[in-house]
């Protein structure tokens, strides 16, 4: 695809600031997750090819929660043809019904969020996952969609 045919594509990041634990290393904007959540419209005068759920954590948001995001971005945006829906997730909240919800919901892609499989340098780190929880989630996303 040229530049010129896909000028009328946009993107649209979220960024949810809430982590279950802060890490030492992180730089962005997050909180310890609550129940703090507010509805947000913003208008794009394109189609929307791609949309990226990031963070802090957006896994250790309930589900129903990712899908009333998806619905609201489902009914205020025009969406192309099999856009790209990525969430970034910790291992430690991967598991297969996690990942059959994600798939029911539409988020077609997963940013997981692996910094090391060395154990020690993950407790340094104040990481929540273990380098086997790592491998364990990657396995989940792979045989469930």
């Amino acid at each position: 695809m040229t530049n010129s045919e896909n000028t009328n594509l946009s993107g649209i990041y979220i960024h949810v600031p809430f982590c279950q634990s802060r890490c030492i290393y992180c730089d962005f904007y997050s909180t310890v997750y609550g129940e703090d959540f507010k509805d947000r419209k913003n208008e794009v005068d394109s189609q929307v090819d791609t949309i990226y759920v990031g963070g802090g954590t957006p896994s250790c948001l309930h589900t129903g929660r990712i899908e009333k995001m998806m619905n609201h971005l489902i009914q205020n945006f025009s969406l192309a043809d099999n856009p790209e829906i990525t969430l970034e997730a910790n291992p430690d909240d991967v598991t297969p019904f996690f990942v059959k919800q994600l798939v029911d919901i539409g988020i077609n892609r997963v940013s997981l969020g692996v910094q090391t499989f060395d154990d020690e340098r993950l407790r340094f780190i104040r990481r929540r996952h273990s380098s086997r929880q790592a491998v364990k989630a990657v396995h989940s996303l792979v045989e469930n969609g």
